[in-house]
C-alpha cells in the first residue's frame, strides 16, 4: 500500500517544479521580441497601430494594417538600420530652423484611444554634441493640448539626456521623464514609452526600466489634428534628431519590455498524508536545492499584460 502512494507522491511532487516552466514556453506572452525585426502579429496585429521599417520596396509604407505611409520632408533614408534600412535626420535649429523628418498624414487611428506604447530604436550621430540642444523623435503634438510627443532633452554637464513624454488630454498637458541616458555615437539604443490611459507613464532603455511616473486626473489622451512626425518637430523651431531611427511603433496596450526571470519562493510542501516533503525524492542536481528538503516552489515574474503568473497548483496543501 506504501509503495504505490510514494510513487505518486514523487510524480506530483516533481510536477510542481515543471509545470510552470513549461507554461512560460507555451502559452504565457512574456515580452516583445524587441531585439529582432518585428514580423507576424508583432508587425500586423490587431493591437498594432503603426511600424515604420524603412525596409524593402517601399520603405516608407506602414507595416501594420494602419496603411499610414509616410512622406519625406528634408530627412533621408539610410541602408544602415539596425534591421535593414533607417531613417536619417539632421540638425534643426540653432543649426538649420528647417524640418528633417517623416510625415504621416493626420488621420484618427494615431491617436491611441486608451493605453499605448509608442517604441523606437536611435543611433545618434557625430552632431548630437553637448551643445546640441533638445531633439524631437515624435511629434503628433505640436503647441496643441492633445495627442503626444517623445523629445531628447538636451545634455546635463555628464553628457546624459532625459527623455520627455509630453501627453495632451484636451483642456491641459502633462509630462513624464525618464533617467538620464547617454547616447554614443552611432550605438543603437531601443527606447519605449508605455502609458496605461490612467495617469502611469514608463520608460524603457534597452528592456530595463528607466524611469517614468503617475500624473493625478490623466486619462486617455485627447486625439488631435496634428500629423504624426518621425525625427522632428513639426513646426518651427525645429529640432530635428541627428542620427538614424528604426523600428518606430505604436501599439495599444502597455507592452512588456523587461527579461522575465523565474525566480524561487521559499514554501513547505504537506503531503496528503500530513507529512511535510517527501523523504523518497532523491537528491538531483538538476532542481532547485529546496526540492531535496521536500520545499520550495516555483513562481513566474509578470506576464505580458503586466500580471503575476504564479504555480500555486499544488500537492496538498501550501504553507
Amino acid at each position: 500500500m506504501h509503495a504505490p502512494k510514494s510513487l505518486a507522491l514523487v510524480i506530483l511532487a516533481g510536477s510542481i517544479f515543471t509545470w510552470p516552466l513549461v507554461a512560460a514556453d507555451s502559452s504565457m506572452r512574456l515580452r516583445e521580441p524587441f531585439r529582432a525585426a518585428y514580423a507576424g502579429d508583432d508587425a500586423g496585429g490587431k493591437h498594432v497601430l503603426a511600424l515604420w521599417t524603412f525596409d524593402g520596396d517601399e520603405p516608407l509604407r506602414d507595416a501594420s494594417a494602419g496603411g499610414h505611409k509616410l512622406a519625406l520632408q528634408g530627412a533621408e533614408l539610410h541602408p544602415e538600420g539596425k534591421f535593414g534600412g533607417a531613417l536619417l535626420s539632421k540638425p534643426g535649429w540653432p543649426v538649420a530652423d528647417r524640418p528633417h523628418c517623416a510625415r504621416a498624414a493626420r488621420t484618427p487611428g494615431l491617436s491611441p484611444p486608451d493605453a499605448f506604447t509608442i517604441e523606437l530604436w536611435i543611433a545618434a550621430a557625430e552632431q548630437l554634441d553637448a551643445e546640441y540642444p533638445e531633439a524631437f523623435l515624435i511629434d503628433k503634438k505640436y503647441v496643441s493640448d492633445t495627442d503626444y510627443q517623445l523629445i531628447l532633452g538636451p545634455a546635463d554637464k555628464s553628457g546624459g539626456r532625459i527623455v520627455r513624454a509630453c501627453l495632451g488630454f484636451g483642456d491641459h498637458s502633462a509630462n513624464w521623464h525618464s533617467r538620464p541616458l547617454k547616447l554614443a555615437p552611432d550605438q543603437w539604443r531601443h527606447l519605449a514609452f508605455t502609458y496605461d490611459g490612467q495617469g502611469t507613464g514608463s520608460f524603457f532603455l534597452d528592456g530595463a526600466p528607466w524611469g517614468g511616473g503617475i500624473q493625478p486626473g490623466c486619462g486617455p489622451v485627447a486625439p488631435g489634428s496634428q500629423p504624426l512626425t518621425i525625427g522632428d518637430r513639426n513646426g518651427s523651431y525645429y529640432h530635428g534628431f541627428p542620427g538614424r531611427i528604426d523600428q518606430v511603433r505604436l501599439c495599444r496596450g502597455v507592452l512588456e519590455f523587461r527579461p522575465v526571470a523565474v525566480e524561487r519562493v521559499r514554501s513547505l510542501v504537506v503531503c496528503a498524508d500530513g507529512t511535510r516533503g517527501d523523504p523518497a525524492i532523491p537528491p538531483d542536481k538538476s532542481l532547485p536545492r529546496a526540492l531535496d528538503r521536500g520545499q520550495g516552489q516555483h513562481r513566474l515574474g509578470r506576464d505580458g499584460a503586466g500580471r503575476e503568473r504564479d504555480s500555486r497548483a499544488c500537492l496538498g496543501q501550501v504553507v
